[in-house]
């Protein structure tokens, strides 16, 4: 701007020059170019004067500053010009004085350095108090510092001192055991401070603690000693590593793809003073004691004892778990270890699995800090990983399953010595097993010392020692109760192989964890994964076989196979009849495999497979009590060994077998009534003519087959059961298999609604209360995750041999129930046969009913009150149900054995139909309306030939042709003179009065 107005300026006076030369000759133009060039500076004076005025005070100022700058620039020469001659003057000097001077430089340097050791003598003196203090306080990174600089200093700047030799020993002993401290303090934020918190709760404290424009007075940052080559540079903590990822993001997006990790490296580690808790960030607290290793130049020992300590520390973890796990009981921990409670060994893992993720959370943040450590100063040391932390931890895990699953029981168990369950259990498996030594003796010791004083005194000392390490290691954790134990150990409960089934779960969801942690490739798995498998597989499954096939072969011994359950027992189950115990076992051996099924799902298919082969097993072992029971001299107390298949069943067991006669029964409609009588009406009253239509309807057909097949022989003893007890045993595997079969279509419905559709979270088990079993399961989630059903699905083939099995078991329960119904049958034919089909019933005077018919209504009795504490109500009517129909219908065919009879014969009859009526009567509680008719037959015995048909053609007929024929050739025989012409002109009018009828 001023080059360009001083450029227009020079143009403006050359343009004025021009014009005064152009009008040189020209006087009158010259004046008017003067006048008009003085009216012009006239206005510029005009204006400047108005300039000056308007800024008087400015131009004053200027001035006057002006004035002043020009004095003191004179000053400032006048001052150099006598600098100059000073310095010359002062040359002059010393030039003349130089040998004196260099003597008294000397002479300064000589007592500066004596200064200098006093001070630093009086600073070591006071090292060891200042590192208890910072010690005490946790400041170890400045301890660190402090002790390593000063042991430098002692070798190296006051190594002459001899007076500093004790001092000097005492630093170092500091410094070793100060190593010790530090990895002591390591370990303890390693397995027992460290937890992983919210960033928002640290972020705060952290940035306070890692700020790298704190105070100097409050914050020390390291410089590090003549020893230590390098900057010293200290990375944040990982919580406040990963918060500060997202505030980089953005920049690393946008300055080229800057590296993150060079950003948070370029931060450096900080121990604050001013801190009350150096603790509180268990993460920065462990990258402070990295780093004092470091200065200690310890670090490769450091990774070494702490991958050695590892699975010791992992075992005090457990061990404290288990003594928190007896406080939280309110037990010692010998108290429950004797207890069968598998939930404490649930907790004891949840403790444990909670407490082993922490470890590795805080094994991965000192991994990342001494990666940086190693990267950043070149150094060169072996690592651990991850992966060697999770396989430390599996190892640990695999010892207390395998103590608190008796590991060793259950292999010896399932081992046999032609093919060995565990053979394919691996390396892993194999380690807990007790390793025989071939052709090695073990010999039983001569004395043994264990309770002399010298052992005791070292129990003694080996426990408190164990007591101090455990107290030291978790006084904050509350784990002094537990530790008045004499003896610490882990047990939380009885070892056995059951409690697989508690715990199951919560490790399956542990291992899925720990294989997502460890990023396995699909169809890879851990080696808790194979060991957990391998014992359910080849070790659990084939051991819970065995106890099962064992309890039922115990339960269905000759001696104990007809016990019969405790009735406390039955009636918590809702069943108020006597039951076999063979059946109950075998009830709750199907019972305990389906809460199996629930507990481990993935092996659901096993146990399936298992409860169907026990099942047709046991329904073998049902069959043949059936045919002890049901075969000849079954009731004198055989063994099942001896029944084979010339064994003889009576008839009513070979009726029961043979498939007409048996569907022909099961067919009437007595048959299905007994089924619907629970659903019928309790008080549904049916009028007495119906109901004797109702019963001439549904036990004619079986009263002719019975008598058409009994009625002209006499049964033998060998042909029916006599035996009471025999019969109610028949009941009593009737309803016991009832219900076992009840219970397994339940289980076989349910599995096929829900165990191949649903999922192991819809099934829960089965209340104890309850008699009936809960749904299958199912899970389809594939194979990789062990938590859930996957080759474990239930197969239909299995249910459906599940199914076929209870069918089986329904077949032999209908079987028993037509034996007792035809049984009681058999038994009419046996005892009234010999009483009623006797040639000549002429009596005189003696009307006492027969003795067999007493026999039959005190067997009857009999029956009632054993068959009443067995069978349902309904079965119980089932089979007297039509009884009556039968004696009536015997009763009258046994007219055509008779060959003479007399009033008091007739008489005697009738009375042996009341008796067997009442007796009958009070059994079912009818009237049994059927003997009424009998009687009614007897009194036609009363009239002669022509009164009989005349009554016939008068009122109609009531009974058969047969029976009429029968009863008019018996009428005949009785007379003093038989007229055979006379009986045969007889049968002919009967024949026409019903070919009349029925025209």
């Amino acid at each position: 701007m001023a080059s360009t107005s001083y450029e227009n300026q020079s143009s403006l006076l050359l343009s004025v020059i021009r014009k005064l030369l152009d009008c040189y000759d020209d006087d009158e133009e010259r004046l008017t170019q003067r006048r008009g060039l003085e009216e012009d500076l006239s206005v510029a004076d005009d204006r400047m004067n108005s300039h000056v005025k308007a800024h008087q005070s400015e131009l004053h100022g200027a001035l006057v500053t002006f004035s002043q700058v020009d004095a003191n620039i004179t000053n400032a020469q006048k001052k150099v010009q006598q600098l100059k001659q000073s310095l010359s003057d002062c040359r002059t000097l010393l030039q003349c004085k130089r040998d004196d001077l260099k003597r008294l430089w000397a002479e300064d340097l000589k007592y500066k350095k004596i200064l200098n050791e006093l001070h630093l003598i009086e600073k070591v003196k006071g090292v060891p108090e200042e590192l208890n203090v910072l010690k005490t306080n946790k400041h170890y990174l400045h301890a660190t510092e402090l002790l390593t600089n000063t042991v430098t200093q002692l070798d190296k700047d006051l190594a002459a001192i001899e007076a500093l030799r004790e001092l000097r020993v005492e630093l170092r002993g500091h410094k070793e055991r100060l190593h010790s401290e530090i990895i002591q303090e390591l370990h303890r934020h390693l397995y027992i401070m460290y937890t992983p918190k919210d960033n928002s709760s640290k972020k705060a404290s952290e940035q306070t603690v890692l700020s790298t424009t704190a105070s100097p007075a409050i914050t020390k940052k390291i410089d590090l000693s003549a020893s230590v080559k390098g900057c010293h540079t200290r990375t944040l903590s990982r919580t406040h590593a990963l918060e500060m990822a997202a505030a980089v993001m953005e920049q690393s997006a946008t300055d080229g793809g800057a590296n993150l990790k060079d950003t948070l490296e370029s931060e450096e580690v900080i121990e604050d003073l001013s801190i009350p808790d150096p603790e509180a960030d268990s993460a920065h607290y462990m990258a402070i004691l990295v780093e004092s290793l470091y200065l200690l130049g310890k670090i490769p020992e450091a990774v070494k004892e702490i991958h050695n300590r590892m699975e010791t520390e992992l075992l005090l973890i457990l061990e404290r778990a288990a003594v928190q796990v007896s406080v939280n009981a309110g037990m010692s921990i010998q108290e429950i270890a004797s207890k069968a409670q598998p939930m404490l060994l649930v907790d004891l893992l949840k403790t444990c699995f909670n407490k082993f993720c922490d470890v590795v959370a805080a094994h991965e943040v000192l991994l990342q800090r001494l990666q940086t450590i190693r990267q950043t100063y070149k150094l060169d040391f072996d690592m651990y990983n991850k992966k060697d932390i999770w396989d430390v931890v599996q190892s640990v895990l695999q010892q207390v399953l395998s103590e608190h699953l008796a590991f060793d029981e259950a292999s010896a168990l399932t081992a046999s010595p032609s093919t060995n369950a565990l053979s394919n259990i691996g390396d892993i498996g194999s380690y807990f097993l007790p390793k025989k030594r071939p052709g090695t003796v073990q010999q039983a010791p001569l004395f043994k010392f264990g309770s002399s004083h010298h052992a005791m005194s070292i129990s003694v000392y080996l426990k408190e020692r164990r007591h101090a390490e455990l107290a030291s290691t978790g006084a904050d954790s509350g784990f002094s109760r537990g530790m008045e134990s004499s003896t610490l150990q882990t047990l939380v409960c009885i070892p056995q192989m059951r409690n697989i089934t508690a715990v199951f779960r919560i490790i399956c969801e542990f291992v899925t964890k720990l294989e997502a942690n460890l990023n396995l490739k699909q169809g890879e798995h851990c080696v808790l994964y194979h060991f957990i498998h391998s014992f359910v597989e080849d070790t659990f499954i084939d051991a819970v076989r065995i106890e099962h096939n064992e309890k039922i072969h115990n339960s269905c011994k000759s001696e104990v196979v007809r016990s019969l359950a405790d009735p406390k027992y039955l009636k918590s189950l809702q069943i108020n009849k006597p039951m076999f115990q063979c059946v109950v076992v075998m009830w709750r051996v199907l019972d305990d495999l389906h809460h199996l099924m629930n507990d481990l799902p993935k092996y659901a298919n096993r146990f399936l497979d298992t409860a169907c082969k026990l099942a047709s097993q046991f329904c073998d072992e049902c069959n043949l009590l059936y045919r002890l029971l049901t075969v000849h001299g079954g009731e004198s107390g055989r063994r099942l060994s001896t029944i084979n298949v010339n064994s003889v069943p009576v008839v009513s067991a070979r009726w029961a077998r043979d498939e007409d006669i048996s569907r022909m029964l099961r067919s009437l409609p007595s048959w299905k009534n007994m089924h619907d009588a629970a659903n019928r009406a309790p008080y549904t009253i049916i009028p007495e003519t119906s109901a004797y239509n109702l019963q001439q309807s549904q036990h004619q057909k079986e009263s002719e087959l019975l008598t058409s097949n009994l009625g002209n022989e006499q049964l033998r003893s060998s042909n029916i059961v006599l035996n009471l007890d025999t019969l109610k045993a028949i009941a009593t595997l009737h309803e016991s298999l009832e219900w076992l079969t009840v219970r397994m279509k339940e289980l076989a419905m349910n599995l096929t609604m829900h165990g191949v559709g649903g999922t192991a979270e819809q099934i829960a088990p089965p209340p104890s209360n309850m008699t009936t079993l809960t749904p299958g399961i199912k899970s389809s989630v594939s194979e990789n995750s062990l938590p859930v059903v996957d080759q474990g699905m239930l197969t239909l083939e299995l249910i459906d041999q599940l199914s076929k099995i209870s069918f089986s078991f329904q077949t032999l329960v209908d079987s028993a129930l037509l034996v007792l119904h035809l049984e009681v049958r058999c038994h009419c034919f046996y005892f009234m046969l010999p009483a009623v089909s006797k040639s000549s019933y002429v009596s005189e005077g003696n009307q006492e009913i027969e003795p067999e018919i007493n026999d039959l209504i005190k067997d009857f009795a009999r029956l009632e009150t054993h068959m009443q504490e067995v069978l349902q109500p309904a079965k119980f009517r089932y089979l007297f149900d039509g009884l009556g129909h039968l004696i009536s219908s015997i009763f009258i065919s046994s007219t055509a054995h008779l060959r003479k009879i007399n009033p008091d014969g007739i008489k005697k009859m009738i009375k042996n139909i009341t008796a067997l009526q009442h007796s009958l009567s009070k059994i079912t509680l009818n009237r049994e309306a059927t003997l009424d008719h009998a009687k009614q037959y007897y009194e036609l015995l009363y009239l002669n030939s022509d009164e009989m048909l005349q009554l016939i053609a008068e009122q109609g007929r009531t009974f058969n042709q047969q029976d009429y024929a029968n009863a008019l050739k018996l009428i005949a025989q009785s007379q003093r003179m038989f007229d055979y012409d006379g009986l045969l002109k007889r049968l002919e009018a009967l024949a026409l009065h019903f070919s009349v009828d029925n025209v």
